[in-house]
């Protein structure tokens, strides 16, 4: 990606995740797994309580941006990361695909 494209980055910004296109839009990769371990997500999970107990889990778009990023592959399919920190306050809806990562 072209860095002319992207929006400054301010001080408290760490990682690509919350990086934006001079556009508006989000800085997505071009490659990534993602995108199938959403779906997987969407198909298995389930509200475990709450006003949507029981339907399917729906990551916020934070969560989903954090996954496809989390993911992100090179040409030769290789993970582009390979550590990585979910870092919130209590409450934050970070829970959910760490939940992910324990059940697989």
């Amino acid at each position: 990606m072209d860095e002319s494209k992207l929006l400054p980055v301010p001080s408290h910004v760490i990682g690509p995740t919350w990086r934006r296109l001079k556009s508006g839009g989000w800085y997505l990769p071009e490659k990534t797994l993602g995108w199938q371990v959403i779906n997987w997500m969407v198909k298995y999970l389930r509200q475990p309580n709450g006003p949507n107990a029981k339907e399917a889990f729906l990551p916020t778009l934070e969560q989903a941006r954090f996954l496809l990023w989390w993911y992100a592959v090179d040409d030769r399919g290789r993970f582009a990361y390979r550590k990585g920190v979910f870092r919130r306050m209590k409450g934050a809806g970070k829970r959910s695909p760490r939940c992910r990562d324990e059940l697989g």
